[in-house]
């Protein structure tokens, strides 16, 4: 009897574990249709709350989003416009999410018609989408591990101030753009399948780090328009369709600092940027510039591009190159012809290797000469040049590139303040001898 009361009391356990483990979790649903007229939180009972029409966050009002909260828009130009504070502060266990009210796989089916309706980013044929989050001179911004997917704007900036960490943009047209004098701080961003773009910069600034930008299907990764962005400890890659990893027309300072960019098209310089690329690599990826900017890359390595790694259409623009590696593409360096109207461009090389590239390391069209000594070309012998140097080993040169002296190894240090000796001495019948040679660069040693 005892044992069978055990069993039965066991099959209750069982039972009532099995029905809370199984049963899906049922969310409620909240309407909003009206404009935040006054301090109002969303909690975590009320969601998901759905907004069927655009609404605003009025100028002296907070609205407050807490953890876990889901937060639904109608498609087409439904979205949250702030002039108030809007404070969303997620946590890492629980995101606030905002989506469009055709996406089941958050919060489930809450327009509950199955999957009849699918929210859908396409060039052609985009369905589903709400409009995005828009601060026009917003009175407080605080957002903390949000997502944002399905809509096209994203987070949408306007002369806003405000400091982001931990966001996250999913299938939107563009995930973040920041325009009219906006300045934005951004620690922690993921950024997958924008459509347009993951981040618009126009007359504003963006200071960030440690961003994952992946899979943009067209146009630019990032682009900026007469702004400054400073990007560090970032990844931008498998991007699709060509898209430029990043698009920038000045005037404008990018810097990048320690950022790898893989399978990332190309890095773009219009008219009067200042790029500063320290301490990054790019990989399958490549720099096009034209237009008097100046590119100054540091301690970086450019590889394994099936085309020209440094494509310069010669139009006044300034490299400065430093402890670099230009290796394992088709072309190291390729000039254009001079340009009508532009000032040649220029080349200040030190410290640098260029080596292993298929076709050529530097390849001129320039009708001046281009000076590119003191680098290591892949071999103690200089860079192959059909007359100047036919016994060259390392890497081939066109004709005007000025490669004489040359690095005798990898990491000679160039320019005449860093120039290697060593001091040797020398005994000659009774007089003692001290002198120094040059062991670092050229074929004069």
């Amino acid at each position: 009897m005892r044992l069978r009361k055990l069993i039965i009391l066991f099959s209750f356990f069982f039972f009532i574990s099995a029905f809370f483990i199984f049963t899906p979790r049922v969310f409620a649903t909240t309407f909003v249709a009206d404009d935040i007229l006054e301090n109002t939180t969303w909690g975590l009972a009320g969601s998901p709350y759905v907004i069927q029409d655009d609404i605003m966050v009025n100028s002296g009002v907070i609205l407050t989003i807490e953890p876990g909260v889901i937060v639904k828009v109608a498609p087409r130009d439904g979205g949250i416009n702030v002039l108030g504070t809007l404070f969303a502060e997620g946590t890492s266990d629980d995101h606030i999410y905002f989506t469009s009210l055709w996406d089941d796989s958050i919060g489930g089916d809450t327009n509950g018609d199955g999957n009849t309706t699918v929210p859908i980013v396409s060039q052609w044929n985009s369905k589903g989408l709400w409009y995005g989050c828009n601060f026009y001179f917003p009175e407080g911004v605080h957002l903390k591990n949000v997502d944002v997917s399905f809509s096209t704007q994203g987070l949408n900036f306007w002369a806003t101030d405000a400091s982001i960490s931990n966001f996250r943009g999913r299938n939107n047209k563009v995930d973040l753009s920041i325009k009219a004098n906006s300045n934005i701080n951004l620690s922690g961003g993921d950024f997958f399948g924008g459509l347009y773009g993951a981040i618009q910069l126009m007359e504003s600034s963006l200071i960030a780090d440690n961003l994952q930008i992946e899979g943009v299907q067209q146009y630019e990764a990032i682009e900026t328009e007469v702004s400054d962005l400073t990007l560090t400890d970032s990844t931008i890659q498998n991007l699709k369709n060509r898209t430029e990893a990043i698009g920038t027309e000045g005037p404008g300072i990018i810097n990048f600092e320690r950022v790898n960019l893989k399978n990332a098209n190309n890095i773009v310089g219009y008219t009067g940027i200042e790029f500063n690329l320290k301490d990054s690599v790019l990989d399958s990826s490549y720099i096009l510039t034209w237009g008097e900017s100046t590119f100054n890359i540091d301690n970086s390595v450019i590889k394994n591009y099936h085309g020209h790694a440094i494509e310069d259409f010669n139009e006044g623009d300034t490299f400065n190159i430093t402890k670099s590696k230009i290796i394992n593409n088709d072309y190291g360096i390729y000039l254009y012809k001079d340009t009508n109207g532009f000032p040649p461009s220029v080349f200040n090389i030190s410290d640098t290797v260029i080596s292993g590239n298929s076709q050529y390391g530097v390849y001129g069209l320039a009708s001046y000469p281009i000076d590119f000594k003191n680098v290591w070309w892949g071999d103690t012998s200089g860079p192959y040049h059909d007359t100047l140097n036919p016994t060259g080993l390392g890497n081939a040169v066109s004709d005007n590139v000025l490669f004489d002296p040359w690095c005798k190894y990898e990491n000679c240090k160039a320019g005449f303040s860093n120039v290697l000796f060593y001091l040797v001495s020398k005994q000659v019948g009774c007089i003692h001898k001290e002198y120094w040679v040059r062991t670092d660069c050229g074929n004069r040693m």
